[in-house]
């Protein structure tokens, strides 16, 4: 598991999240990556009062990730795809990563992909520990512990 260091902020002033080399590099479709392009469009457009991190944490996880094709290798969260997931030693919680979703699904079992979980959970990899900026400006620990494609 790696240790938790605080972001190091980037030209812009938001901070900079590390990412665990433990487990690899995350990995994005092309679906994925195109979709995240439009997300940060979106952000950078101010079409809605977003989270002042969730701009910065979607460059980073476009910039950061490998792209794998059309297909994401099998333990890789992907749109669509339910995870399992741990924040810091809460219990694992499960849930279906959605591009389209509103935040208000949060309560349902949808994790929007224009939130930080959903952020920073897209293109991860089973085992995967990697650092979670929260709303509250402060860092904590995310892992994925599984994931399962729609049939």
């Amino acid at each position: 598991m790696s240790s938790i260091r605080h972001p190091r902020p980037s030209a812009n002033g938001h901070p900079e999240p590390p990412i665990s080399r433990t487990h690899g590099t995350p990995v994005l479709a092309d679906a994925d990556r195109r979709q995240l392009l439009r997300h940060l469009a979106w952000c950078e457009a101010a079409e809605r009062d977003a989270s002042p991190y969730l701009g910065h944490v979607l460059r980073h996880r476009i910039a950061a990730s490998s792209p794998c094709g059309m297909e994401p290798p099998a333990d890789a969260v992907a749109g669509g795809c339910r995870v399992t997931y741990s924040i810091g030693d809460g219990p694992a919680r499960t849930g279906l990563l959605a591009h389209n979703a509103r935040d208000a699904a949060t309560g349902i079992g949808v994790i929007p992909v224009l939130s930080l979980l959903g952020a920073t959970l897209i293109g991860l990899r089973v085992g995967q520990t990697v650092p979670m900026l929260c709303e509250d400006g402060t860092v904590t620990r995310l892992t994925v512990l599984g994931v399962a494609r729609p049939a």
